[in-house]
């Protein structure tokens, strides 16, 4: 479950961190050691500058293994479109609905990878497998609900050992002010794949 606070404070605190190498690289100086310096009084800097590491340790770590869709996927998430630019529209070639919760959206702006076939299916890339987009619509929102319709779409390998994901879909819900939602993802039952394309 993403926090953004959480995410926020334990983002700074880890710039801080690599902020703190970079001075100690660069003229031997910690700025940790000398900030709690000026508010600590006493021998106990060293201890306090060891848990300050500590605790930069620990953001890091949460980064990496809570939130890595927010650290290197950072584009997935919320943004800002204006709505007049999406006209309602479906892919031309279509086979399959799914509708969506949109509560309070004006449209929902999706895509899935490109229509599937018997002899092309289990794509090496993403790149090959959504190239030219043409699975792709705008839905209207309609009592806080969408239908989706588009064309049962081709799986695709993806990551370091080429992990075939299931079948799914992507879409952003486009509010009255512009505002974009995150990036969801459905999956698209394999059941009513098989069907389709056997």
């Amino acid at each position: 479950m993403f926090n953004r606070g959480l995410y926020t404070i334990s983002l700074s605190i880890v710039l801080l961190g690599g902020l703190n190498w970079l001075t100690i690289g660069v003229n031997n100086f910690n700025i940790i050691k000398f900030l709690i310096s000026k508010l600590i009084k006493n021998d106990n800097v060293d201890k306090i500058s060891n848990i300050m590491y500590l605790i930069i340790g620990i953001c890091t770590v949460y980064l990496l293994i809570f939130q890595q869709r927010h650290m290197f996927l950072s584009f997935l998430d919320e943004t800002v479109m204006p709505p007049i630019v999406f006209s309602s529209q479906a892919p031309v070639f279509n086979n399959a609905k799914l509708t969506v919760n949109a509560h309070n959206g004006l449209k929902v702006i999706y895509w899935a990878s490109n229509p599937v076939r018997k002899d092309y299916d289990n794509i090496s890339n993403w790149r090959d497998a959504y190239d030219g987009y043409a699975n792709s619509g705008v839905a209207n929102v309609i009592n806080d609900k969408a239908e989706l319709v588009f064309s049962i779409p081709v799986r695709y390998k993806v990551g370091l050992f080429n992990n075939l994901l299931d079948r799914h879909i992507h879409y952003r819900i486009l509010y009255p002010n512009g505002i974009v939602s995150k990036i969801y993802t459905k999956k698209i039952d394999n059941n009513l794949a098989n069907k389709i394309i056997g």
